[in-house]
């Protein structure tokens, strides 16, 4: 068999949620045999998108080539089936108990883990990021992840995971616009859509994780729409003036985790976010009067 035909059987069996994990593992052994298109001195765009042409070889080619095939929306895909099984099984608290957490147990009887299964499929999706030039997630597919592993989650282990996604940097990255695995586009859309919409996202149940990716949103997505002066590399940042807190994107989602969040440690996180925010844009004695006037008007 040809390099081809084993990665169409990957997807193949990634397409029929048939042997998923190892298809996965294999597919993304295969891709790492391909060199990237600066080593191999070949540029993608010089060839034709004739299939019948034969072109160089490049892992970005191939990761484009499983772009066509939709691989992202099958990934995600095996995701949901694989968390609707793991919902019918029964697990006793002897299980839980040998194998140190629910997130440890082989849920169906093989060697790996409930863990080894996230981490395999989220991890697939940001190897594919990671080895592309223009690879992105569709607001369909985050929206679709988003329901397996924080609507319908059956451990914490599955919202870290996606939480940690939405904002994890691209290490391997050579420019700005690839830093992070999603573009800002897609980052603002997650942000305003799903983080700050409350038929999505349950403020009160969010943990610490889910708001540490609330606010590293916050900040990034209220930098790319200058409404605030935020230093990635430091942290830091700077509201212009009080008159800018009407235009921060998800300000009042802010105030509702602040509010009514249950976790006291995430209560005390987004409070203590919340006045710094305050605190950055006073300027003066007057500004001071209306903060703490509209402070205490907003927790009666």
């Amino acid at each position: 068999m040809s390099k081809t035909d084993f990665l169409n059987l990957a997807l193949q069996n990634i397409g029929n949620h048939c042997s998923i994990y190892t298809s996965i593992s294999f597919l993304q052994s295969l891709i790492m045999i391909y060199p990237r298109e600066s080593q191999s001195g070949r540029n993608y765009s010089a060839y034709s998108n004739n299939n019948n042409e034969q072109a160089g070889e490049s892992r970005e080619r191939i990761v484009h080539q499983l772009m066509e095939h939709d691989i992202f929306s099958k990934l995600i895909a095996g995701v949901s089936n694989y968390m609707q099984k793991v919902a019918t099984v029964r697990v006793t608290d002897e299980e839980i108990a040998a194998a140190n957490g629910i997130e440890n147990v082989a849920m169906f009887g093989d060697k790996i883990s409930h863990k080894d299964y996230i981490d395999c499929m989220t991890g697939c999706i940001e190897f594919l990021i990671t080895n592309s030039k223009s690879a992105n997630l569709s607001f369909n597919n985050i929206r679709n992840l988003f329901k397996s592993l924080v609507s319908q989650s059956i451990t914490e282990y599955e919202q870290k995971v996606f939480f940690n996604f939405l904002t994890k940097e691209n290490d391997t990255a050579v420019t700005r616009e690839r830093k992070y695995l999603l573009d800002e586009r897609s980052r603002t859309d997650v942000f305003q859509k799903i983080m700050c919409n409350e038929e999505q996202l349950d403020c009160s149940r969010l943990g610490m994780e889910g708001f540490r990716c609330f606010k590293m949103l916050f900040l990034n997505v209220n930098a790319e729409h200058r409404n605030i002066n935020y230093n990635v590399k430091t942290g830091h940042f700077e509201i212009p003036d009080m008159s800018i807190f009407s235009k921060l994107h998800g300000f009042e989602t802010l105030w509702t985790i602040c509010i009514e969040n249950r976790d006291e440690k995430v209560a005390t996180e987004s409070r203590n976010f919340l006045v710094d925010l305050y605190i950055k844009a006073i300027v003066n004695q007057e500004q001071k009067k209306v903060f703490c006037e509209g402070f205490l008007e907003k927790i009666d």
